[in-house]
């Protein structure tokens, strides 16, 4: 039963404790999600992550680091349209 602990949960593992949970490229890819996205797209990220046990490798790891890059680009977009100073 998750106790709030490092281990318990993939998102607070990456956000809250810096542990290596997917790949250096993913982790870092969620890192900047998270600083762009809003609550709703951080809890389907969260569902997502919670579902990908055990953790992707070869091409599934690739296609999921492609589909983290896609959503870190649309919600970089969204956020310079929106007029925030996101980093480049």
């Amino acid at each position: 039963m998750p106790n709030g602990k490092a281990g318990d949960n993939p998102l607070t593992d990456i956000l809250d404790y810096g542990l290596p949970v997917f790949s250096p490229k993913a982790d870092a890819l969620i890192v900047e999600i998270s600083r762009l996205a809003d609550t709703r797209v951080m809890s389907d990220l969260e569902r997502r992550l919670v579902s990908l046990y055990p953790v992707p490798t070869g091409a599934d790891l690739v296609a999921f680091e492609a589909d983290l890059t896609a959503l870190r680009d649309r919600l970089r977009a969204n956020a310079v349209e929106r007029g925030w100073e996101v980093e480049p």
